[in-house]
């Protein structure tokens, strides 16, 4: 009898000690996706992962460094060497103003569009150019072109017609601040004169244009 009692005595402290563990590996299975405990990764699932990829080292010498620092001068002045200035820059907006002008006064709106949305496009280049001068030059005629292609879009001739002379004299006051006032702009001249960029005319109405998209 005493053997038996010594034997469930030690029985009992056996499974005393091992309780925690069991215990601990059915939360492991109940709570491993959710929140609580974390399942290690199998032996399996560590083979799979891939192996991290090292940084590249960065091998450059002193002389190379320098070499490459003076071909990028070399190169910067060379792009500076040939970059557009603003005087040259006018005389696209002008060619632009004045096909917009005669093909207005054509009916041909579509080939008007097209160039109100190219002269909006330059106010932006204008400041690329000459940040002071390209703000004054967007002070002046931004709103002027808005109205115009509104004018454009509807084929409202008059209008066009209308917003047409404020930006004739909008052009004018901007040379005057800028201290060119012998440059003035007109709509009053042989169309021979003026474009540069010949178009065929037709009466047409203002379209989309997917090249400037």
């Amino acid at each position: 009898m005493k053997s038996v009692t010594r034997n469930l005595l030690a029985l009992s402290a056996v499974l005393g000690l091992l309780f925690p563990f069991v215990a601990l590996a059915d939360s492991g299975k109940e709570h491993g996706s959710g929140t609580g405990m974390t399942m290690e990764p199998s032996m399996g699932q560590m083979e799979a992962a891939p192996p991290k990829q090292q940084q590249p080292t960065l091998k450059a010498d002193l002389p190379s460094l320098l070499a490459e620092v003076e071909r990028l001068r070399k190169e910067v002045a060379e792009l500076n060497a040939i970059r557009p200035t603003f005087t040259g820059f006018m005389p696209e907006f002008s060619e632009r103003f004045h096909v917009m002008h005669f093909a207005g006064d054509a009916g041909d709106w579509a080939v008007a569009n097209h160039e109100a949305k190219e002269l909006d496009r330059l106010l932006a280049v204008a400041q690329v150019i000459d940040p002071q001068k390209g703000k004054l030059m967007r002070a002046f005629m931004g709103d002027i072109l808005k109205k115009l292609d509104d004018a454009i879009v509807h084929g409202d001739k008059a209008a066009f017609g209308k917003q047409l002379g404020e930006m004739v004299q909008r052009c004018n006051a901007c040379h005057v601040a800028v201290g060119s006032p012998f440059i003035r702009v007109s709509v009053d001249v042989p169309p021979d004169q003026t474009p540069r960029h010949p178009h065929i005319l037709t009466k047409q109405r203002a379209t989309e244009h997917p090249h400037m998209n």
